[in-house]
């Protein structure tokens, strides 16, 4: 039952990120909170939808039911062998390999973050300006969220993030401070004000979590990835709409050329980083793109949302 359970995993949640990737992009569905919500039901299959069917279907993992219902069935694969090894087996390490290699990738700059979260007193500390408390203080009124504290490091790096779940803080570098405009400034700190607002801190650590529940699947790994991209996406919707759209890309673009590759000893490591660098931008650029771009929302999404979760319902019941 546990390697029916684990090879089910992957197919489900692949079926269902196929799906949901392909109908985004054939209703050409730019609205972040509605991608979110699409991406959020995809990832309900393999943690949800997949433990129902084994529990209360239990007779779809007999071979009688593959061999007559199952509209694709993996096992029949091993009927196929390569150096002595079954396709099916073949295949399916391969995925779980490459699920380990995504998870791997990004916890290790997860965990580091974290750990250097809590080394902040390690950094200067310069104590938060009247103009700065009152400019979160306005902001976090207008966006009806919680006020978080505001913590300023004494440096140069280009640092703005949230962090915490049950108390927030805003934590800001003088770096940031000094490069930004007064427009520019009060855009980033209410994108940051939008995570707060949204609980996005607490959602970032149930994907996590999630990732390392199921850290052989590619499907969750991506599928997380896709979420976080989005919640981002909405922050940057919300903050565009509560400032300017051209003031927040803005600070999108200023906030990303404070952003520089290190100087190293090592080539290759430099030319890793530059190729992060590159990354970087191109995805800064897509997110000025679609700020500026807008994205309404779509017509009857919450009627496509529930259309979309019956349809893969009924398909992956018969994917074994």
């Amino acid at each position: 039952m546990g390697e029916i359970a684990v090879r089910q995993a992957i197919l489900h949640g692949l079926v269902a990120a196929g799906f949901v990737e392909a109908l985004l992009c054939a209703w050409r569905i730019r609205r972040a909170r509605t991608r979110l919500g699409f991406w959020v039901l995809a990832l309900a299959f393999p943690f949800l939808v997949l433990p129902s069917l084994l529990v209360l279907a239990p007779f779809r993992s007999t071979d009688r039911f593959a061999a007559g219902w199952a509209l694709f069935a993996s096992a029949r694969w091993n009927a196929v062998r390569l150096a002595g090894i079954g396709v099916d087996t073949m295949v399916f390490g391969l995925l779980g390999l490459a699920g380990t290699l995504l998870f791997l990738r990004d916890v290790v700059p997860f965990v580091v973050a974290a750990v250097r979260g809590g080394r902040e007193d390690d950094v200067p500390h310069a104590a938060p300006s009247p103009a700065l408390t009152g400019l979160v203080d306005e902001l976090a009124s207008r966006m009806h969220a919680p006020v978080p504290a505001t913590v300023v490091l004494h440096t140069d790096a280009p640092v703005l993030f949230v962090r915490g779940v049950a108390r927030q803080a805003l934590v800001v570098s003088d770096g940031v401070l000094a490069r930004l405009t007064a427009g520019q400034l009060r855009a980033a700190v209410a994108h940051e004000l939008a995570h707060v607002r949204l609980h996005d801190p607490l959602a970032g650590w149930a994907l996590m979590t999630a990732r390392l529940v199921m850290f052989w699947n590619p499907a969750v790994q991506l599928m997380a990835r896709a979420i976080v991209q989005e919640m981002e996406h909405r922050a940057d919707a919300a903050a565009a709409a509560l400032t300017d759209a051209r003031t927040f890309a803005g600070a999108l673009r200023a906030l990303a050329s404070l952003s520089n590759p290190a100087e190293t000893a090592s080539h290759v490591s430099r030319r890793i980083e530059l190729l992060a660098e590159r990354l970087h931008h191109a995805q800064i650029a897509a997110r000025v793109t679609l700020v500026l771009a807008g994205s309404p929302a779509p017509r009857f999404a919450r009627t496509r949302l529930a259309v979309v979760g019956a349809t893969l319902g009924v398909f992956v019941f018969f994917v074994v």
